[in-house]
């Protein structure tokens, strides 16, 4: 069952696609701000958008793809990742080697045009986690996502494109509690996505250190030029 749930503010259509299995809770949420004018005919979508200038609820499971799709065309992709097959499997290549990072940065697109900015950032994690040269070839065409992190957060931090957490925390926790192979690189990987985040963030919401720790552990935070 696909419930949707469409809005208006300001001229504007807020939509919202929540996927239900059952009676569970739900399978994931797209919000993305469109003009009115981007609305399809009621020929092509029967019901899509009641007369209720508040919202409107259709169900049509059979539509749950096409809905999808039509929404996403409307999300601008990231221009510091690769395009994402929306039918492609999200099954990482096997090791930690180019196939791996380049799978990481394809689903970190597809989870961006899913309205999901916070699941695009955890696959900015797992390709920072690739076990690749600095040499690789496939940096020379895909370089670590700073860039592809930066431009996410500046276009999720009013949180108009889904639900985006607090990356300078998740940053801060994730460069104190790192474990397993590749540890330093990795650590520098994540000290660095947290000062860019403490950078882009800044005065656009509620995303502050976890002061706690610092204090408690004695964590010393390195400086973005020393990293």
């Amino acid at each position: 069952m696909v419930a949707l749930r469409l809005g208006f503010r300001n001229g504007a259509l807020r939509g919202f696609i929540v996927f239900l299995r059952g009676h569970g809770a739900p399978k994931g949420i797209l919000h993305t701000p469109l003009p009115r004018s981007a609305l399809p005919s009621y020929k092509i979508i029967p019901s899509f958008v009641s007369s209720d200038s508040r919202h409107g609820i259709t169900r049509f499971p059979a539509l749950a793809l096409p809905v999808v799709a039509w929404f996403a065309s409307f999300v601008e992709p990231c221009p510091h990742l690769p395009a994402c097959d929306p039918s492609r499997q999200k099954r990482h290549g096997q090791g930690r080697r180019a196939i791996f990072y380049f799978d990481a940065l394809c689903f970190a697109q597809g989870h961006w045009l899913e309205g999901k900015p916070a699941q695009a950032i955890l696959q900015l994690n797992r390709a920072f986690s690739a076990e690749l040269s600095d040499d690789d070839p496939i940096l020379e065409t895909w370089p670590w996502p700073y860039a592809a992190l930066e431009w996410i957060l500046e276009n999720s931090a009013d949180g108009g494109h889904g639900f985006l957490g607090n990356p300078v925390r998740h940053f801060q926790h994730l460069a104190t509690r790192m474990n397993g192979p590749r540890q330093e690189i990795r650590i520098a990987h994540a000290w660095r996505c947290f000062h860019i985040a403490r950078r882009v963030l800044d005065g656009k919401g509620d995303f502050p250190l976890d002061g706690r720790q610092l204090a408690r552990e004695g964590i010393f935070v390195p400086s973005g030029k020393s990293l």
